[in-house]
């Protein structure tokens, strides 16, 4: 038979006729016993019932957790607006806010410092000021950057992480979460690290 003319035959005679279709295909007492089963499941259907769950051990698919995304803040205009339109959630930078800090004046000297090794300490941290390199960054302002040392025998690895930081108190002066009497929701930004390495000096 023709595909059309398959899809005619069940068609016109409904589930149970594709379920007798189907058994035929199978035949012998694997086709009786498939007919048997699909008509007590379709019946089942038919009436409103549940159909009895399948003992034959195939797997049945489940539908998958939906995920929530990520808000992703890369501008001062969209810290702005979830500052005073958002419920606190936190929130990932964007990578030009991330290119920013990494390649900021501040962040390039303590870098040189540390592969030359004119730092003493292996740990550390120190504040990475972004308030004047233009109004897209200027909501991380001035933010925190930690630093851990590990060497080898001929090489170091030094791993920066910006964290402990958010948007709040854009015209109080306190730094912290609070919220400090702000007129919008304070928010923090999700810690990020990348990693450096270098010969050892």
């Amino acid at each position: 038979m023709s595909a059309a003319g398959l899809g005619m035959s069940i068609a016109s005679e409904g589930l149970d006729g594709l379920a007798y279709f189907a058994g035929g295909i199978l035949g012998g007492m694997a086709g009786s016993a498939f007919v048997k089963s699909m008509s007590s499941r379709m019946n089942a259907v038919k009436e409103g019932q549940p159909a009895a769950k399948s003992t034959s051990g195939a797997k049945t698919s489940r539908s998958r957790p939906s995920i929530k995304k990520k808000l992703v803040i890369d501008h001062t205009e969209d810290a702005l607006q979830h500052y005073l339109h958002g419920n606190g959630e936190t929130v990932e930078l964007g990578l030009n806010t991330k290119v920013a800090i990494i390649s900021s004046e501040e962040q390039t000297y303590r870098l040189g410092r540390i592969t030359s090794g004119q730092t003493s300490s292996l740990k550390g941290d120190y504040g990475v000021n972004l308030e004047f390199d233009g109004w897209d960054v200027y909501h991380v302002g001035n933010t925190n950057v930690y630093y851990d040392t590990a060497c080898g025998n001929s090489t170091c690895t030094t791993t920066f992480t910006n964290a402990n930081d958010g948007f709040w108190d854009p015209v109080i002066d306190i730094d912290g979460i609070g919220p400090y009497g702000e007129f919008g929701t304070p928010f923090r930004y999700e810690p990020f690290s990348w990693k450096v390495t270098f010969p050892k000096p």
